[in-house]
């Protein structure tokens, strides 16, 4: 049976429960104290090591005292007062912080009869200290024998006393003796009592009363009965051990404790809710944990620092290498560090691999707007660009670094370069000759780099109006219509493309018209010469203008040659009428007559591709009509 006894004198948070157990001693060995009492009658010595860290009435011990009279201390200077009293006392003649199993007038050593010794047994987190008082004979009754045990358990801080048998000398002060526990100031006690075990009345108790244990006595009643007893003391309060209750946490409805650092740290500070973590299982180097970003990618640990006492540490704190710059929750993950094992307590307490701290950061300054390529345009040298993009809003320009500027290697390609930065907020232009014009369209983007955390996001992109020949009419040298085409403009929805030509010595372009499609026919001019060609986007409010690069074409004096004979035998050669450089005449219009003025043959878009195979020999006459050419008529004669 258990109950919770209360203290003899003023109320403590400590509180100890008591409660019978079998009687079940350790083996009565160890150490001997003989010889090292300062009396073999009512001495005292000591210290000696407990073997442990042990809390007692709160306070934390890893010495103790044995007294001959069946008691241990956790101070030193104690009384070897024989006659016991009751507790608690304040009286300088009562031992105090100690553990009385029972304190009455033992004599160690009489005539070599009688041995104290003491132990420590086991092995962490389950060891005990065990002092053996072992057939002592009492004062003026020396042939009665007393055989009994104290022990001091790890962990839980519980105290057992174990009694084979305690004989009763009446005509020594009275037969008294006390069993319990007494505090350091000597205002608290508790003390064996029938209310432990839930005698029935008339009320007992071992406070300075006579009471024996004697296996061989028959016919007694408990608690004077013929059976050997187990006591256990049982802290309630600041001694029920120092387990390890986990990390305290900012949300107590989270599953794992979450921990929430300032922003633009390294520090994570972790505290424990209860309990404490003994040092040396803690890797310095942070190998007990590791840390992931909200994106699961792993960031560096640097160290972790605490300061210990006693072995224990109730609070860490683990270092990243780098500071926490973005909003989010953080993991930091218990693993097992380079000493094999995780963070540990006492009694077998501490943490599980993979348990985990979230560490949460939601105060840090966040832009993640996206800065907007605004316009590219291309100089009339063919080889610098402009870039202009949009200004952050409502930024705060503690944070900023510099705007990066990125270009892929094609037209809506994914593979994106960084070429060049700028590091004033205030200039949102670049003119860059990292990129020629001419080798084809690009896209172009800007992005804000941050002091503290990255770039903010890729924005819309634009591209450079790449131009170029739509056909071979742009080239062929000949007056007429010239095909051009370039990729759609992104700087703005629905652009309107104005086409400029100009010759090349002039500075000052002729518009030649205007279109929303991406393909343009230009009408070339008269003159013969070198002429420059470009295409110009215009935003709404006409405050962007986006160029092209500039193109080249030419008008040449290029004769119109006819071969006069055809010998249609499908040899290969000279098997069709045949107009030299034909290619550089597009809607060339051809009309073949036989002598007799009949028309035999028309073509409104001569390509060399008429036979007659399925003429008869003879003398024939042509006319050629080429654009922006005097006709040219002649005779032709077939041969088969």
């Amino acid at each position: 049976m258990v109950l919770l006894t209360l203290p003899v004198g003023n109320v403590t948070a400590q509180t100890y429960a008591i409660s019978t157990i079998p009687f079940s001693p350790m083996p009565y060995a160890g150490a001997s104290l003989t010889g090292e009492f300062s009396s073999a009658d009512d001495g005292v010595a000591g210290p000696y090591q407990i073997g442990f860290s042990f809390c007692y009435f709160g306070n934390n011990y890893t010495q103790f005292w044995v007294g001959t009279n069946g008691w241990i201390s956790f101070s030193p200077g104690q009384p070897t007062t024989y006659t016991s009293a009751s507790i608690p006392s304040t009286a300088t003649t009562v031992p105090k912080n100690c553990v009385m199993g029972p304190w009455q007038d033992w004599w160690s050593n009489l005539n070599g009869n009688g041995t104290i010794s003491y132990q420590t047994v086991g092995s962490y987190p389950n060891r005990k200290l065990v002092v053996s008082y072992y057939q002592l004979p009492m004062f003026q009754c020396t042939s009665l024998l007393g055989t009994f045990q104290i022990v001091l358990n790890e962990c839980n801080n519980t105290i057992e006393v174990h009694i084979e048998n305690k004989p009763n000398c009446t005509t020594w002060a009275g037969g008294t003796a006390v069993l319990g526990l007494h505090n350091a100031p000597g205002t608290i006690a508790y003390v064996v009592n029938s209310a432990n075990i839930g005698a029935p009345l008339p009320a007992w108790s071992r406070n300075s009363t006579q009471w024996i244990v004697s296996p061989t006595t028959a016919g007694l009643t408990y608690p004077n009965s013929s059976q050997s007893e187990g006591w256990l003391f049982s802290p309630i309060g600041q001694c029920q051990g120092i387990y390890f209750g986990g990390f305290k946490s900012i949300d107590t409805t989270s599953r794992w404790p979450v921990v929430n650092p300032p922003c633009y740290t390294k520090l994570i500070g972790l505290k424990a809710k209860s309990g404490a973590l003994i040092c040396s299982s803690i890797d310095t180097n942070g190998t007990d944990f590791r840390l992931y970003d909200p994106a699961g990618q792993l960031m560096q640990i640097r160290k972790v620092s605490f300061t210990c006492n006693g072995n224990r540490v109730d609070s860490i704190t683990v270092e990243s290498a780098i500071e926490f710059l973005v909003n989010g929750d953080h993991h930091l993950v218990i693993r097992r560090g380079l000493d094999n094992n995780t963070l540990l307590g006492d009694c077998g307490s501490g943490t599980q691999e993979f348990d985990t701290i979230i560490v949460r950061l939601n105060t840090c300054y966040e832009y993640n707007t996206p800065i907007r390529m605004r316009n590219v345009d291309v100089q009339p040298n063919n080889r610098n660009i402009v870039l202009t993009w949009s200004t952050p809003e409502n930024f705060d320009t503690t944070y900023f670094k510099r705007y990066i500027l990125y270009k892929n290697d094609s037209l809506n390609s994914s593979r994106w370069y960084r070429f060049a930065s700028v590091a004033n907020l205030q200039d949102t232009v670049l003119t860059t000759t990292v990129q020629d014009p001419t080798e084809g369209p690009r896209d172009f983007l800007a992005v804000l780099e941050m002091k503290y955390y990255g770039q903010t996001d890729f924005g819309d992109s634009v591209n450079n109006i790449f131009l170029q020949a739509g056909d071979t009419t742009l080239n062929n040298g000949n007056r007429g219509i010239g095909l051009i085409r370039w990729p759609a403009y992104k700087g703005w929805p629905n652009s309107k493309y104005n086409v400029f030509v100009t010759a090349v010595n002039d500075t000052v372009g002729l518009w030649v018209g205007s279109t929303t499609d991406t393909t343009f026919g230009i009408q070339k001019g008269t003159k013969l010469g070198r002429y420059r060609l470009w295409v110009q986007a215009v935003n709404d409010d006409s405050s962007l203008v986006a160029h092209s690069n500039r193109i080249f074409f030419d008008i040449i004096d290029r004769p119109v040659v006819v071969f006069n004979v055809i010998t249609p035998n499908g040899d290969g050669v000279n098997d069709n009428f045949t107009i030299k450089d034909i290619e550089y005449f597009p809607g060339t219009k051809v009309a073949i007559f036989d002598r007799w003025n009949q028309l035999v043959f028309s073509s409104e878009n001569y390509r060399n591709d008429w036979s007659p195979s399925n003429l008869p020999a003879g003398n024939y006459y042509y006319t050629v009509r080429v654009i922006d050419k005097d006709p040219v008529y002649g005779p032709l004669q077939i041969i088969k």
